[in-house]
């Protein structure tokens, strides 16, 4: 129902409406939130990857002498944390996800 309410129908307004309406509705949003989920992982998919990419770069960047061994590992562990947090994102809005379709 939040969906719906979402979608700016009023509940008087979605009550009025026929089943077949209702369906068409229904439809509508299930197709807008399984494009949005698409979304939602491919972009923690690209941000992951700018993750391992910036980790790569780092680890060169420690090797040609460019900063110090506590430098390196304050920004590893901070990138680290980074990814679980897009990883730890993605999990939650798939479970989001879940409990708007079983309503």
């Amino acid at each position: 129902m939040y969906a719906v309410l979402n979608m700016g129908y009023k509940p008087s307004e979605w009550l009025k409406l026929n089943q077949r309406e209702k369906a068409f509705i229904m439809a509508a949003i299930n197709l807008k939130l399984e494009e949005e989920k698409k979304q939602a992982k491919q972009d923690a998919k690209n941000r992951k990857d700018e993750i391992n990419q910036e980790l790569k770069d780092l680890k060169q960047a420690y090797k040609n002498g460019e900063m110090t061994k506590d430098e390196y590992k304050a920004m590893k562990k901070q990138l680290k944390n980074e990814k679980k947090s897009v990883s730890a994102d993605t999990m939650y809005d798939e479970a989001n996800y879940k409990k708007m379709i079983e309503q």
